[in-house]
């Protein structure tokens, strides 16, 4: 399994630096690109226009909102295997729904928030956990905001790409 394991990191990593080199960004970028584009099937000009990755990004590094289906999608990506550092990311989506603006413009039509960690890591437990305490959390945090949408956490991790 191990190998396995190492030869979906080494796949993904090879893809990333294709793409890095391709679009002339950095290789954490780039993992934020492929992953949109290849995995979750947007085209280029949309992965253009969804992805916020910047310092000022306030936790989203992308973000799409579904008219058809009234949803919600903000993206959190960690192209990283250090877990503390992979475990931030819950707490920067939580930023993201407290502090955009846009944001909470979407939430006020939106039935459905789906929030994505996505990352290299594979302590999948151990994210899994995380994940279960971050969704509660900002179960309640919607609730005191009067906000009552159907909320999903996804989390994309070794494990999952495998």
């Amino acid at each position: 399994m191990k190998g396995d394991k190492m030869s979906v990191i080494d796949e993904i990593k090879s893809l990333t630096l294709e793409k890095a080199q391709e679009k002339g960004v950095n290789e954490a970028k780039a993992f934020t690109n492929w992953f949109l584009s290849e995995m979750e099937d947007y085209s280029e000009e949309e992965v253009e226009i969804i992805v916020t990755d910047n310092p000022g990004d306030n936790g989203a590094d992308a973000i799409y909102y579904d008219e058809d289906n009234l949803t919600l999608k903000i993206y959190q990506f960690k192209y990283s295997a250090d877990f503390n550092y992979v475990c931030k990311g819950y707490s920067q989506l939580m930023e993201a729904v407290k502090k955009r603006l846009d944001i909470k413009d979407y939430l006020k039509k939106a039935k459905k928030l789906e929030l994505y960690l996505v990352t290299t890591c594979d302590n999948h437990d151990d994210l899994v956990i995380k994940q279960k305490n971050s969704k509660k959390s900002m179960k309640a945090y919607l609730t005191r905001q009067g906000i009552n949408i159907e909320l999903e956490y996804e989390l994309f991790d070794l494990k999952r790409f495998s």
